[in-house]
């Protein structure tokens, strides 16, 4: 079973030609496979830009939430405090309406004699 050189030669060039063939469908794979990467990248890009967004929204509308709570304690506290001044203020303008009404009837009474 010897094989002629030419024919020895038609194998080797048959072999090279098949490399060639899987070298250039590795290649085109290769190719793709980048491509296919690069779209990925910017699809996930795109994600994590969106994400972020939402992340900064959500921190914005947590932050919102605890000033409005914040704001609806003292606000609050404020009626509170104004309400507490006004029963004060109240009392204080009884005493002074008892004080002053004994003060005059003694001075009336001060002023008959």
């Amino acid at each position: 079973m010897r094989k002629s050189l030419s024919q020895k030669m038609f194998d080797l060039q048959r072999g090279r030609d098949l490399a060639k063939k899987d070298c250039e469908v590795i290649k085109m794979m290769a190719e793709q496979e980048v491509i296919l990467l690069g779209q990925q990248k910017v699809a996930l890009r795109k994600a994590l830009a969106m994400s972020q967004k939402q992340s900064s929204e959500t921190k914005r509308d947590i932050l919102l939430g605890q000033q409005q709570v914040a704001l609806r304690k003292a606000l609050a506290m404020s009626q509170k405090q104004s309400s507490e001044a006004k029963r004060d203020l109240k009392k204080e303008l009884k005493m002074k309406g008892a004080y002053s009404s004994s003060e005059s009837q003694e001075s009336e009474t001060s002023r008959s004699c």
